[in-house]
Formats: C-alpha cells, structure tokens, sequence
C-alpha cells in the first residue's frame, strides 16, 4: 500500500471516528491532510522509502477559535488510537508533536 492510501485509510478508520466521538467541540469543522517533502505524500514511494518516517499520518487543521481544543484532541488520540490495524501494521502510535 502507498503511504498516501495508508494515511487517508489510518484518518477515516481511526482519526476521524476518535474525534467525532470524543471531541465533539470541533464537530467538523477542521481540515486534515498530508503535507511535507516525503515520497509518499508525491506518491512516489516505494519499497526502500518505508526504511525512513514512513507511515500512517496526518495533520490536523484547526480553526483559530477551535485551537484551544488541542489538547484535549491530542489527549483522546494519545488514548484511543489502534497499535495495529491490518490496512496500517507500521503505526507507531505516536502523537508528539503539535503546531500553533
């Protein structure tokens, strides 16, 4: 699987539903994506591109009123995400870095 079909696979099945349940403040009001100069976010990678920071990812975008959610957002994915799932066995269940 292409690490852009991971991501996108790892936000609906996992990021998107823990959010909709158990931080429900921000409803729907964010945007999600993959962005960054890795070959999988071009949908170039390939098998030698999984030996670095490869895997399931996203960002999460938040309005400026909804910032103050953060933590709690963090908390609860920290919480909830899967170790493994079978469309991502390469999740390292690791939520460690936020931006303002």
């Amino acid at each position: 699987m292409k690490g852009l079909a991971l991501s996108r696979a790892y936000f609906f099945e996992a990021i998107q539903p823990i959010l909709a349940k158990r931080v429900t403040e921000i409803g729907q009001s964010y945007a999600a994506g993959l962005l960054g100069w890795g070959s999988d976010v071009l949908g170039n990678d390939d098998e030698l591109s999984r030996d670095h920071e490869w895997g399931p990812r996203c960002l999460l975008f938040l309005p400026e009123p909804l910032i103050r959610h953060r933590g709690k957002i963090l908390t609860e994915l920290d919480r909830h995400l899967p170790i493994d799932h079978p469309s991502w066995r390469e999740n390292r269940r690791r939520v460690t870095q936020t931006c303002r």
